[in-house]
């Protein structure tokens, strides 16, 4: 069974849905000094297809930007993803 190219991008926009949350969410509990989401966590949610909605909730949400793993590995996953995206589309 193939999936299709437009399944593919939904559940590639519902993995970064899930990221830019946990980033979201790390974030107000490091505000609120509540139990955070190990860093391990986040970057292998990134890895795992969620390179952008990590990468975009750095930014939107202020949050990591000072870690230099973050710095590097959200917009490489984030650049390989898409260009894997883009390989597929050209390819289906």
């Amino acid at each position: 069974m193939t999936l299709s190219f437009p399944i593919l991008l939904l559940l590639f926009a519902i993995q970064n849905g899930v990221v830019l949350a946990l980033v979201y969410l790390d974030k107000r509990n490091a505000q609120k000094k509540a139990r955070r989401i190990p860093e391990v966590r986040l970057l292998l949610q990134g890895f795992l297809f969620g390179g952008l909605g990590l990468w975009i909730g750095m930014y939107l949400f202020r949050h990591k930007t000072q870690k230099p793993k973050f710095i590097f590995t959200a917009p490489i996953f984030a650049i390989l993803q898409l260009a894997f995206l883009f390989y597929l589309y050209t390819k289906i």
